[in-house]
């Protein structure tokens, strides 16, 4: 099985990131990318996936949030975490956001 080079796959995902590429084309682009590295059926799948509408989900659940509770002044700085909650014993797909100051003079 081949391996992939990290460091292309990120340099890729950056240059991706930065150009004007829409997310959807953006993702296929690094599917594709991937798939070139490392062959298997499952990028066919990824290549269905509806990004579209799952973006405008996100939005709309990121305007609400913080339409609805908007955060203190104090916090600069925002970390959305993913995760995989058991729900009705089914393991499922989720994201959480936190908020926090952020100080980019501190390292740690």
């Amino acid at each position: 099985m081949t391996s992939y080079n990290v460091h292309k796959l990120f340099e890729e995902i950056e240059r991706v990131v930065k150009s004007d590429l829409s997310v959807a084309a953006a993702l296929l682009h690094i599917i594709q990318f991937c798939e070139a590295a490392r062959p298997h059926p499952d990028w066919a799948a990824l290549r269905t996936l509806e990004v579209e509408g799952d973006l405008r989900q996100l939005q709309q659940w990121l305007e609400t949030l913080i339409r609805e509770t908007p955060p203190p002044a104090a916090i600069t700085g925002l970390w959305f975490g993913l995760f995989n909650p058991v729900v009705q014993e089914r393991v499922t797909a989720d994201i959480h956001l936190i908020g926090a100051p952020y100080d980019a003079t501190n390292h740690d």
